[in-house]
């Protein structure tokens, strides 16, 4: 069985060549032959790479929180690199993956964090339709840092700051006085009689005539 840290070094290694080998294979395509194969060739190796890094840090059975909020981070940063398809779909299509991947891996960290912590990174995630027709990637990030930091705030800071620590919650001790403690009086019982006494007593005599 391969261990959770081992699932999250592998994710984070595929997630890295995501970024590297589908412009290689873009190269080797275009060069090869022409820039359409190309193109086809880096985006079926990206396509790839991107669903074998979701997959093994998707079976993570107990992820850390730099784990739960990475998929969500990096979909916010591909937003911010120049555009593989010039369109924005693929920003929005894999800032969305990453924000379900984080929500996904949330619940399954902090079961009882509340779903609607998915409405603002969604919409961040969303936004990028929009902000990909505006020039710069300054607005998509600033939404994205948002979208982001209000669902960790809410979802996961003021939780913690409302529950009770363990010395809250343990109870508290009796207060210990110095006062010393009045001895108790024992009244002494009467020794009773040997069973041997009272078997021995002589009878009464008889009244004499």
């Amino acid at each position: 069985m391969i261990s959770d840290r081992s699932r999250t070094c592998l994710s984070a290694f595929f997630a890295g060549a995501t970024l590297i080998l589908p412009l290689v294979a873009l190269a080797i395509g275009w060069l090869g032959w022409n820039f359409r194969t190309g193109a086809i060739a880096g985006l079926i190796t990206f396509v790839v790479l991107f669903l074998v890094s979701g997959v093994l840090l998707a079976t993570v059975r107990v992820p850390s929180w730099w784990t739960v909020f990475a998929p969500a981070v990096l979909g916010l940063f591909y937003t911010m690199l120049p555009d593989f398809i010039p369109s924005a779909l693929d920003d929005a299509a894999v800032f969305t993956a990453g924000v379900l991947l984080s929500f996904t891996l949330w619940m399954r960290k902090q079961p009882e964090t509340p779903r609607w912590v998915i409405i603002p990174m969604l919409a961040a995630s969303l936004y990028a339709l929009i902000g990909g027709f505006l020039p710069g990637p300054v607005d998509e990030m600033f939404v994205g840092l948002v979208g982001l930091g209000a669902a960790y705030y809410y979802g996961y800071r003021l939780p913690q700051q409302g529950t009770p620590s363990a010395d809250d919650r343990s109870p508290a001790a009796p207060a210990q006085t110095n006062m010393p403690i009045p001895p108790t009086e024992v009244t002494p019982q009467p020794p009773a009689a040997p069973a041997s006494q009272a078997n021995t007593a002589e009878p009464p005599l008889p009244p004499q005539q």
